[in-house]
């Protein structure tokens, strides 16, 4: 039975680490979708993770996640592809450069 993973912010930082994690067969996890928006940094990432990954199926998806539309549209592109996902890495995230007391919940949305 294949066993996916879909990580998102996956360019670098904690989500690279996560799908070099996944890509060393750590686990039972086949089949890893990495996520994040497009840039060199992420073809560069997509590239040194399939180079370690053995037989691991791996998916390139490029998406602004802060659209809430092309969550869907990764999905969409997902079930195109037969592919299920099991378990999901939310990585992908937004800061603001200032500190806590000066951020409120409407700079997220």
């Amino acid at each position: 039975m294949t066993k996916t993973v879909l990580i998102s912010g996956a360019s670098k930082g904690i989500g690279l680490a996560t799908a070099r994690r996944f890509a060393r067969g750590m686990d039972d996890v086949n089949c890893i979708v990495m996520v994040a928006r497009k840039s060199d940094a992420f073809d560069s990432a997509v590239a040194e993770v399939r180079a370690i990954s053995g037989n691991r199926q791996i998916f390139q998806v490029e998406a602004d996640l802060s659209d809430p539309e092309a969550v869907k549209d990764v999905f969409d592109r997902l079930d195109a592809e037969n592919v299920a996902v099991n378990f999901i890495v939310n990585n992908a995230g937004f800061t603001k450069p200032a500190s806590i007391n000066e951020t409120n919940m409407a700079d997220f949305s």
